[in-house]
């Protein structure tokens, strides 16, 4: 089963007075100017958790609010899973994300 996840997010500076924070969606590694993500993590009993990325920004980010998007394909191991968790993380250091709106919808007939 695919799905489609969405979120609208901002971010905070909250050393600076909570002031908008511009990140870099091209950058893909953990700094400051990483953009947040949305990541599915998966626990099965005796198993590694699995931790899948489903959705980045849509970029090019700008002040106010952003749209992350991605699709992600539930297998096996999520439909056996004890713990399937929406996490939406990866901003930098001193930053808070503020997230709105978000959506997990089943795609019926994907192609």
């Amino acid at each position: 089963q695919m799905f489609r996840v969405t979120a609208k997010v901002k971010i905070l500076d909250y050393k600076n007075g909570n002031a908008e924070y511009m990140c870099d969606p091209y950058r893909t590694f953990q700094s400051k100017s990483t953009c947040p993500n949305i990541a599915v993590q998966t626990r099965l009993a005796n198993s590694p958790t699995l931790y899948q990325i489903a959705a980045l920004p849509v970029g090019p980010w700008k002040d106010g609010w952003n749209d992350l998007f991605g699709y992600f394909t539930a297998n096996s191991q999520m439909n056996n899973a004890d713990d399937v968790e929406l996490y939406i993380s990866g901003a930098g250091l001193d930053l808070n994300i503020v997230v709105d709106d978000v959506t997990v919808t089943p795609i019926v007939n994907p192609f």
